[in-house]
């Protein structure tokens, strides 16, 4: 009985840490979230665990600015009327009368982190979109220790066609990489991806090799990473 009972608390305890942090009172107006993560970046079992949980679309967690520690970014999905979250999912049944109560709602995607002095980050306030898809950690791609991340915005529109963001956290700015063009759909099959799971890797220096789509299908490029200042 100690022995079970060690072990389910062992496993909420995990569990525990896993959680994203409770989100600012108004996370509209907020320019600073502070929370302090004190893991050491991947040599926990705790980053372990979360890294395979956290496949929630609003927050992601890593070491982002190469600081040897865990950080978290969170994508706030909020209406510009309400001034409240929105579901992604409005009407599931019907995609005409989810896009009619999207726009109706005026979404607006902000970004905000657990790293002190990094501003909130307006990502569009085009009402036209269901929030960030394939918003995922990257790893180093451009050699500075840093781990990278990307999206993808959900247009509330007909065409699976898309843009894959690439973005990085530097001297607590928020920077734009480099953006490719993604299908929706067929960009993220397993056969497509670099190892089954990458869209994008690095290879040396700050030269990164990706898949994008064009009318040949999903094919590969290679490209130099430029910062430049969202």
């Amino acid at each position: 009985m100690v022995k079970r009972r060690f072990v389910l608390a062992f496993i909420l305890t995990i569990l525990i840490g896993c959680q994203s942090p409770e989100e600012p009172s108004n996370p509209v107006y907020s320019s600073r979230f502070k929370f302090e993560v004190k893991q050491k970046a991947k040599d926990t079992l705790t980053y372990q665990i979360c890294h395979k949980l956290s496949s929630s679309p609003h927050f992601i967690v890593d070491d982002f600015n190469g600081d040897g520690l865990l950080d978290t970014i969170y994508e706030s999905y909020i209406s510009n009327v309400t001034k409240k979250p929105l579901s992604k999912v409005i009407d599931s049944l019907d995609w005409d009368k989810s896009i009619a109560m999207v726009y109706k709602m005026k979404p607006v995607i902000r970004l905000y982190s657990s790293i002190h002095d990094i501003d909130t980050v307006v990502i569009t306030a085009n009402p036209g979109q269901f929030g960030f898809s394939q918003f995922r950690s990257l790893g180093d791609l451009d050699g500075d220790r840093g781990a990278e991340f990307g999206y993808f915005i959900d247009l509330a529109d007909y065409s699976n066609l898309n843009t894959f963001h690439v973005m990085t956290l530097k001297d607590n700015k928020v920077l734009d990489l480099f953006a490719f063009p993604i299908h929706e759909e067929i960009s993220f099959f397993s056969s497509e991806l670099f190892n089954g799971n990458s869209i994008i890797k690095h290879l040396q220096g700050k030269r990164v090799k990706y898949r994008f789509y064009s009318d040949s299908g999903v094919v590969s490029g290679v490209t130099t990473l430029n910062r430049r200042i969202r």
